[in-house]
C-alpha cells in the first residue's frame, strides 16, 4: 500500500477535489473517499466531520488564500475600503479562476448552499472594512447597518461569480471590467443612504421574517 499522506484542511480538500474531477462524482460517505484517497478515515475526522463539510470547506479555503495573499502585501492596510474590497475581488477571482473547472462542475445552477462557508468569512471581511455611509450612533442601529451591508455586498459577490461563470470574455476581462464597476457604483450607492432607508429597509426584513402585518 501506498504511504499515507499527511493530513491537513487543504490537502483533504485538494484530494476531494481531484476526485470529483477525475470523474468519480461525489463520495456518498468517508469510508468511500478515505480509501479512494489512502487516508485514515479517523484522521479525517480531525479536520471534518462530513463530505457536506468538505465540499463546503472548498469555498473556504479559497477565501483563506485569498487572505493570506492580501496579507502579504505591504500596502494593503494602507488601502482605504473601497480599494481593499476591489483587490479582495481580483485576488479572489484569480483563485476561481485557477480552479474554474471544479467550480465550474460544482456550482452548476449556481447552488449557493455550497458558499455558506464562505459568505461568513466574507461578511467578517466586510465587517473589517468598516464600511460606513452615515454616523450612527445606537448600537442597536449600527447593528443593522452592518447586517444589511454584509448582506448587500455577498449578493454583490454572487452576483460577480455568475457573471464570472457566463464571461467567454479572453482573460475574463469583462469579469474585471464588472468588478471595477459594480464596486465603484456600489460605494456611490452608499453615500446616498440616509437613516430613514436603513430603518425601512429593518421593519422591511422583520416583517418578512415574522409574517408581521401593518394592517
Amino acid at each position: 500500500m501506498a504511504k499515507k499522506t499527511k493530513l491537513s484542511e487543504q490537502i483533504i480538500v485538494d484530494l476531494y477535489m481531484t476526485y470529483r474531477l477525475e470523474g468519480m462524482g461525489s463520495p456518498d460517505n468517508v469510508y468511500q473517499f478515505c480509501k479512494a484517497a489512502n487516508i485514515d478515515e479517523g484522521k479525517f475526522y480531525s479536520f471534518f466531520s462530513s463530505m457536506k463539510m468538505v465540499s463546503e470547506g472548498v469555498y473556504e479555503e479559497m477565501h483563506k488564500s485569498c487572505m493570506d495573499l492580501l496579507s502579504k502585501d505591504e500596502s494593503f492596510q494602507e488601502y482605504d475600503s473601497k480599494t481593499k474590497l476591489l483587490a479582495y475581488y481580483y485576488t479572489i477571482f484569480e483563485i476561481f479562476t485557477a480552479n474554474r473547472s471544479y467550480i465550474m462542475m460544482d456550482l452548476d445552477g449556481m447552488n449557493v448552499k455550497k458558499l455558506s462557508k464562505l459568505k461568513g468569512h466574507f461578511a467578517r471581511f466586510i465587517n473589517i472594512l468598516a464600511i460606513e455611509p452615515f454616523d450612527i450612533k445606537r448600537n442597536e442601529i449600527q447593528k443593522l447597518q452592518s447586517k444589511t451591508i454584509q448582506e448587500a455586498f455577498y449578493g454583490q459577490l454572487l452576483s460577480t461569480l455568475k457573471f464570472w461563470m457566463e464571461d467567454n470574455s479572453k482573460g475574463f476581462e469583462k469579469t474585471d471590467l464588472y468588478i471595477e464597476k459594480s464596486v465603484q457604483a456600489s460605494f456611490e450607492i452608499l453615500k446616498t443612504l440616509n437613516m430613514k432607508s436603513v430603518l425601512d429597509f429593518g421593519k422591511f426584513l422583520f416583517k418578512e421574517k415574522f409574517n408581521v402585518s401593518e394592517k
